[in-house]
């Protein structure tokens, strides 16, 4: 099974958002010929209108844009592992609530490969603390990072897809808007970057890239930033045992086309033992 994340960039300047060049972004994702990528700043609807045509026919996409918005995370699958989107009320009133918060960035999805059901989740988190009513008192409590007052956009994130990851299979990754780095080009915050990760490890997701790369790589490629991982993807312990191989694209015929680089990840499945 291959898994692809990737931010298209379609909120980001207008070179981004053409029909060329998302015409181009989708031939090349046709080019990985993932199982299942998680996209983010995505328009579901190009998989029909600009994508390669034979796409539409080998791959559904799930994820819906915020009311009056334009893109959103989304998850793509190949039509023969059966995606649905998951409905928040699944997870609980409170996911459902973080959920409907988030609406247009996080995607949450159930498929099937070789006759075993994984959780999926398409994530975009945006950067910073999250200071909304929507977010109680109580929630910033529950999610927030031990040196910090309040959660995160992306705490509420992996706290909304908490119930996906219980006692399941499950692949999770997406835009998270953190990196180790922070750390050190943010002192003022620190350590919230490396306590996101560290919240996310006790919780048993594992990180695939950390499997292959002990230091962080860039997936952030806007000339301007510093070298940010911002990218990453998480699995349930026996997916991770299962993953074999994971990087980062950085082949030229990705140049421009978006502000962030694919991550991808190969995972043998056995059947049922995956």
């Amino acid at each position: 099974m291959r898994v692809v994340t990737w931010n298209l960039a379609y909120m980001k300047p207008s070179r981004h958002k053409t029909p060329a060049n998302r015409r181009r972004q989708w031939a090349l994702l046709a080019a990985l010929a993932p199982d299942v990528a998680l996209l983010q700043e995505c328009r579901p609807a190009d998989l029909a209108a600009l994508a390669p045509s034979w796409m539409a026919q080998e791959y559904t996409i799930v994820g819906a844009a915020r009311p009056g918005g334009t893109a959103c995370a989304a998850v793509l699958a190949r039509t023969e592992h059966a995606l649905v989107a998951v409905d928040g009320h699944e997870l609980g009133d409170t996911s459902a609530r973080w959920l409907e918060f988030l609406a247009g960035y996080v995607a949450p999805a159930r498929l099937v490969v070789e006759g075993v059901p994984i959780n999926v989740a398409s994530v975009h988190a945006l950067a910073g603390e999250v200071d909304h009513p929507a977010i109680t008192a109580e929630d910033h409590e529950a999610l927030r990072r031990p040196c910090a007052s309040r959660a995160y956009f992306n705490d509420v994130a992996a706290g909304a897809l908490t119930p996906l990851t219980e006692d399941a299979r499950f692949v999770i990754g997406g835009d998270w808007n953190v990196a180790a780095l922070f750390d050190t080009t943010y002192p003022a915050t620190a350590p919230a970057s490396s306590q996101f990760f560290a919240g996310r490890q006790a919780g048993g997701w594992h990180h695939a890239l950390r499997k292959f790369e002990p230091d962080e790589v860039r997936t952030y490629v806007e000339p301007s930033s510093a070298p940010y991982e911002l990218d990453h993807l998480f699995t349930d312990a026996e997916l991770h045992d299962a993953l074999v191989a994971c990087h980062v694209v950085r082949d030229a015929g990705f140049d421009g086309l978006s502000d962030h680089v694919p991550v991808v990840a190969e995972f043998i499945t056995r059947g049922a033992g995956v």
